[in-house]
């Protein structure tokens, strides 16, 4: 038998030991809508960005921290006025439209007592999202009817 360690590594030949990667801060692999048009975002009820996942359910929008799975948690819970109905997702900024209606009063001609008149309105509510544990209304938009579809 001729000198050696019999197939056993020394201190000397021990690879250097190395630090773990970096845990992920998003999946990786993860839908970000049912796309119809390449590259155009289409309004949903529920979106994700591979780390959290947006839901609006009744008259709330939650946030829920979702990667990693072991983790996960509802971050925020938001209440939405009026109805809502979809949202979308950009980076920071996420824009939840609701339908509701607005109550005016009119004179009518003819007539000296003033009547309500209602209309339906959709808003849009747009967040800043760059803390999701309090999303910041940056700005409302309103317009006079219902909204239908962005698809």
């Amino acid at each position: 038998m001729t000198g050696g360690t019999g197939g056993q590594e020394t201190a000397m030949d021990a690879p250097a030991p190395t630090s773990a990667p970096p845990a992920p801060t998003a999946a990786h692999d993860y839908s970000t809508t049912n796309v119809q048009v390449e590259g155009v975002d289409e309004a949903d009820f529920l979106k994700n960005d591979g780390r959290y996942i947006y839901v609006i359910s009744g008259e709330s929008l939650a946030i829920l921290e979702a990667f990693p799975a072991e983790n996960a948690k509802i971050v925020s819970e938001t209440r939405i006025e009026g109805i809502p109905t979809a949202l979308f997702l950009a980076g920071d900024r996420l824009v939840v439209f609701a339908t509701g209606t607005e109550e005016s009063m009119t004179t009518v001609k003819g007539s000296i007592a003033p009547v309500p008149v209602q209309r339906v309105v959709t808003h849009a509510y747009i967040y800043d999202i760059g803390d999701r544990s309090d999303p910041d209304l940056v700005r409302t938009q309103t317009f006079t009817g219902s909204y239908y579809d962005a698809g």
